[in-house]
């Protein structure tokens, strides 16, 4: 079930990614410094670091830091390279360090949050609902 969660945010991401740029490309972020597109590059590849060191939860929490990192930059660089051939999207590698910066929030803070979670598998007693088999 984490995996397909994974899925489903990277599936997600990709659409956007290579769907035409609306307005938001031209307004400008908060402190003027970059467009509003790179904050929300920054919130989407943070957000599929999320749900990657969930996926991995069973790791140790140093090495899945570096996976939930190394995976997501690569994900963000596929997609950059899927836009490459349309007319409408380019190569951009502000959009890749922000996909990184995002990441690197996550990746790099998992570690300690992840000593103070416990993850349990949910059994269907847990729920309420039956289980395999049961009426």
């Amino acid at each position: 079930m984490r995996w397909l969660i994974v899925g489903c945010v990277a599936a997600v991401i990709l659409i956007v990614s290579v769907l035409r740029p609306g307005s938001a490309s031209r307004i400008t972020g908060p402190l003027g410094v970059f467009g509003i597109d790179k904050y929300l590059h920054v919130l989407a590849y943070g957000g599929l670091a999320t749900v990657l060191a969930y996926a991995l939860a069973e790791w140790e929490p140093r090495r899945a830091g570096v996976a939930v990192f190394v995976l997501a930059v690569a994900f963000g660089f596929v997609v950059e390279l899927v836009q490459l051939p349309l007319a409408y999207r380019q190569f951009s590698r502000l959009d890749l360090l922000a996909n990184a910066v995002g990441a690197s929030v996550i990746a790099a803070s998992w570690g300690v949050v992840a000593a103070r979670l416990r993850f349990e598998r949910i059994t269907a007693e847990a729920t309420g609902f039956p289980s395999d088999g049961d009426p």
